[in-house]
C-alpha cells in the first residue's frame, strides 16, 4: 500500500525532526530564555506569521508541546487514531515553522504542503492498527483531494526545474558545486564529487526528471510504466541525496512522496480506483470547492514566484501578465499553501563555500567560532541557514 508506506515515511521525517534536530534545542529556541527575544522574533518573521510561542514563553509548556508533538508522530506511524495523531502532528509542525518561518529550511514547508494535503487521503487502509479493528471501514480516496496532492507534488518539481536555468546547471557541474560544501557533503559525495562521469549525467537527469513530473504524474499510459517510471525516479533521486548529502529531512520527505506515486492497486493514487461521489451533498460540494481553491492557490503563488524569477521577469509580456492577476498576489502566513517558493539550488549552487562566523583576534588570527578551528585562509563567508540567522541577527 502506498498509502501506507507514505504514512510510515512521513510520519518518520516529521518524529525526526522534533526529536533529533528541535528537542535539543528546546529551551534556547522556543523557551523562556531564548536566543533571540519574542519581540525581535516576531519583527523579523512579520507579524502576520503568528505562532503559539509568540505568546506562550515557558521551559515546560515548550517541553509538553513537543512531547505531545512526538507521541502523536508515533501514533501516526503506527496508524492508531491515525487523523487526529496526523493533525495533531501537523499543528505542532506548523507552529516549529511559524515561530521563526522566514528562516525556516525550503525542505521544511516541503514536507509540510505534502503532509497537508496527504492528510485528506484514507491513510490507515492498511497496515494500521485502525484498519484492525472489527468496526473499521476502508475509505476511497477523493477525487478533489488526490488532484490537490498531486498538483502540489507537480508545482514543486516543476517549478524547481525550470528555474535552473543557472550556468551550473547549463554546463553540468552544478552536481558537483553542491557536493563542495565541507559541511553537508557525506564521505560518498566527498569520493563522487570530482568524478566527471557522474557529476554531469547527475545534473541533466536532474533537470530533465524534474520539468517532466507533470508528465509522469498525468500521462495515463498502459501499464502505468510512466507512472512507475516517475516514481522510481524520484526514489532514486532521493536516495541518492540521502546517501551523498546532509539533509535528511528533505530526503525523508521526498522518499515519501516517491512511494505515494507507486500505483499499488486500490490503496494508492490510482486513477481507476479513485471514488468520485455520486451524491451532490453539502459536504460533497464543500469538498469540490475546497479542492478547487487550494489548487488554484497552489497555481497562482507558483506563476507569481516563477515570473519573478525566470530570465523572463523583465520581459512587457510577463510584466504585463503580473500587472493584470496583481489583485491575485497575497502574501498570507508563511507555512500555507500560499507558500510555492521552490529553488532546491536554482538557479545555481554554491561553487564553493567558506566559513560559518570568523572570530577576529588581536594578532590577526582568526577562528571559526562554530567549531574552534583556526582560519588559514580567506574564503566567502557560507550563508549561515535556519536558526544561524538568529545568532547572525541577534
Amino acid at each position: 500500500s502506498s498509502f501506507a508506506v507514505f504514512r510510515n515515511l512521513i510520519g518518520l521525517r516529521l518524529l525526526f525532526n522534533l526529536h533529533h534536530v528541535r528537542m535539543p534545542c528546546l529551551k534556547i529556541l522556543y523557551g523562556r530564555d531564548r536566543y533571540c527575544p519574542p519581540e525581535i522574533t516576531r519583527y523579523i518573521n512579520n507579524s502576520t506569521n503568528i505562532s503559539i510561542f509568540d505568546y506562550i514563553h515557558n521551559d515546560v509548556f515548550a517541553v509538553v508541546f513537543f512531547v505531545i508533538g512526538v507521541a502523536a508522530c508515533l501514533l501516526f506511524i503506527i496508524g492508531k487514531w491515525t487523523r487526529p495523531a496526523g493533525w495533531t502532528s501537523l499543528f505542532v509542525f506548523w507552529n516549529m515553522i511559524q515561530s521563526n518561518s522566514i528562516f525556516t529550511f525550503g525542505f521544511d514547508h516541503y514536507t509540510f504542503n505534502i503532509f497537508l494535503c496527504g492528510l485528506l487521503l484514507p491513510l490507515n487502509n492498511t497496515w494500521s492498527l485502525d484498519s484492525m479493528g472489527p468496526a473499521f471501514q476502508r475509505r476511497a480516496p477523493r477525487l478533489g483531494f488526490t488532484f490537490v496532492l498531486l498538483i502540489q507534488i507537480s508545482v514543486i518539481y516543476f517549478v524547481t526545474g525550470i528555474l535552473k536555468n543557472g550556468e551550473a546547471w547549463i554546463h553540468g557541474y552544478a552536481v558537483r558545486n553542491m557536493l563542495s560544501d565541507p559541511y553537508s557533503t557525506s564521505l560518498l559525495g566527498k569520493a563522487l564529487r570530482d568524478l566527471e562521469w557522474f557529476y554531469v549525467p547527475s545534473t541533466y537527469i536532474t533537470l530533465v526528471f524534474e520539468v517532466l513530473t507533470p508528465v509522469f504524474i498525468f500521462v495515463k499510459t498502459k501499464n502505468n510504466w510512466l507512472r512507475w517510471s516517475g516514481a522510481i525516479t524520484i526514489i532514486a533521486f532521493h536516495i541518492l541525496i540521502l546517501l551523498t548529502y546532509k539533509v535528511a529531512n528533505f530526503s525523508i520527505s521526498g522518499l515519501a512522496v516517491g512511494c505515494l506515486l507507486l500505483p499499488l492497486g486500490s490503496n494508492s493514487i490510482n486513477f481507476d480506483s479513485i471514488k468520485t461521489p455520486s451524491v451532490n451533498n453539502g459536504l460533497t460540494l464543500a469538498g469540490k470547492i475546497l479542492s478547487i481553491i487550494w489548487m488554484a492557490v497552489i497555481i497562482n503563488s507558483a506563476f507569481f514566484y516563477v515570473a519573478e524569477k525566470s530570465p523572463f521577469s523583465s520581459s512587457p509580456l510577463v510584466n504585463d501578465i503580473r500587472s493584470s492577476l496583481s489583485f491575485l498576489d497575497v502574501h498570507p502566513i508563511e507555512a500555507s499553501p500560499f507558500y510555492q517558493k521552490w529553488t532546491m539550488f536554482a538557479p545555481n549552487p554554491f561553487a564553493y563555500t567558506g566559513w560559518l562566523a570568523i572570530e577576529m583576534h588581536e594578532d590577526d588570527s582568526k577562528t571559526e567560532l562554530t567549531s574552534g578551528r583556526k582560519v588559514l585562509e580567506d574564503r566567502p563567508v557560507y550563508k549561515p541557514k535556519g536558526w544561524m540567522h538568529y545568532m547572525a541577527y541577534y
